[in-house]
């Protein structure tokens, strides 16, 4: 899956489970890459033309931003209700290097286009509310943490300095972005599938999920 639709070569990068396409920002973008067998690739928005599906999954080791930019149309028409990403170190080279301090004000510069503030921002125009999945513990269940529009802190961009989130590791998170006005959606993924970020959430004060008829038109 990429942007558009055509043909390309696999990546061979690592293991056979981080393999990904050349032509695709990413991992083959900065590492050394094999080259094998000659594929089909197709976007998101050929693959679904005239579709509607209510989850999407992407996972595609750093080329998330051209799947991104392949289902245009998708997201534009607001045609699926629920997206999840891959958050992670193949996103840019400073991502991946071992050294767990904090990228530098070089570093950060040039990642800044594909960072996760600007894939939320993105996201946020088609008219979608982007979220991190922590897992959270055996009381809260798993939570999802808004990283949109007002509740964006500088902080939230977690692969910019590993050592705050993580203990001898890559960066490795999974986004989910819900469609903003999709009361039925919402209330289903909020009130029932996780309950524990509802009752979490609720409990603080914090009013995470924005008013529909003030957030945006809503039929």
């Amino acid at each position: 899956v990429g942007a558009a639709s055509g043909t390309s070569r696999v990546a061979m990068c690592g293991g056979a489970n981080t393999w990904s396409v050349h032509g695709n920002a990413g991992v083959a973008s900065f590492m050394k890459c094999g080259r094998g067998d000659e594929v089909n690739i197709t976007s998101l928005d050929d693959f679904a033309a005239g579709e509607a599906p209510l989850y999407v999954k992407v996972d595609v080791e750093g080329g998330e931003w051209d799947v991104l930019r392949g289902m245009h149309h998708l997201l534009r028409e607001r045609r699926v209700a629920v997206v999840s990403f891959e958050y992670a170190v193949y996103w840019h080279a400073a991502f991946h290097r071992p050294s767990r301090h904090a990228l530098t004000e070089e570093e950060r510069a040039s990642a800044k286009d594909v960072s996760l503030h600007a894939f939320q921002s993105r996201l946020g125009e088609y008219g979608y509310d982007t979220y991190l999945v922590n897992a959270g513990d055996a009381d809260s269940g798993v939570v999802l943490v808004p990283v949109h529009g007002e509740f964006w802190q500088d902080e939230l961009e977690i692969c910019y300095n590993r050592s705050r989130f993580y203990v001898n590791t890559h960066c490795w998170n999974d986004l989910l972005a819900v469609r903003r006005c999709d009361a039925c959606t919402r209330d289903a993924l909020f009130g029932e599938v996780l309950r524990g970020t509802w009752e979490q959430q609720r409990q603080k004060g914090t009013r995470w999920r924005p008013p529909f008829q003030q957030a945006c038109s809503c039929v």
